[in-house]
C-alpha cells in the first residue's frame, strides 16, 4: 500500500505540485510510450494496482456489472466499488473519464483486455457474463 510522507507540505505547495503535475500529464504524455514510461518509473506496482482498479471499477459498473460481481473480480470490497459507483454520480471528471473509455471507438479493443483478465479470474464463456451483469451474453 503507498505510504504518504509524516511531513505535510502546505495547501499552497500541495496545489502548485498538482498543478506541475496535471500540466505535465496533459502536455507531455501525447503517446502510449510515453505514458507506460511515465506509469512504470514513477509509480510503484501497488499505485498503478490501485489506480487500474479504480478505472476498471468505474468502467465495469458502467458497463452494467453487479458490484458482488465487480468485487469478486477485482478482489476488492464492495465499498470499494460503491465508492466507484458514487463517484460516477458525484464527481464530474471521474464520470467524464469513464464516458470517455465506454464511448471510445476503440473500446471493443478495452473490453477485450477486460475480458482477457477476467478469463484468468474466471474461466467463463460469453454466455457465463449474465451472472455478473444484468445484461445476458456479451459484455460489451
Amino acid at each position: 500500500m503507498p505510504r504518504a510522507s509524516k511531513n505535510k507540505v502546505s495547501k499552497d505547495i500541495k496545489r502548485e505540485i498538482e498543478e506541475a503535475l496535471f500540466w505535465f500529464l496533459s502536455k507531455e504524455l501525447k503517446n502510449s510510450k510515453s505514458a507506460r514510461y511515465f506509469l512504470e518509473e514513477f509509480l510503484t506496482k501497488e499505485e498503478r494496482m490501485m489506480l487500474g482498479k479504480r478505472l476498471f471499477v468505474g468502467y465495469l459498473v458502467r458497463s452494467g456489472l453487479t458490484l458482488r460481481g465487480i468485487s469478486s473480480i477485482l478482489k476488492v470490497s464492495i465499498n470499494t466499488v460503491l465508492r466507484g459507483s458514487s463517484r460516477l454520480g458525484k464527481q464530474a471528471g471521474y464520470r467524464e473519464i469513464i464516458e470517455k473509455l465506454v464511448k471510445r471507438e476503440n473500446s471493443k479493443e478495452f473490453d477485450k483486455k477486460i475480458e482477457k483478465i477476467l478469463r484468468r479470474v474466471f474461466p467463463i464463456t460469453r454466455s457465463d457474463w449474465s451472472k455478473f451483469s444484468g445484461r445476458s451474453g456479451d459484455p460489451s
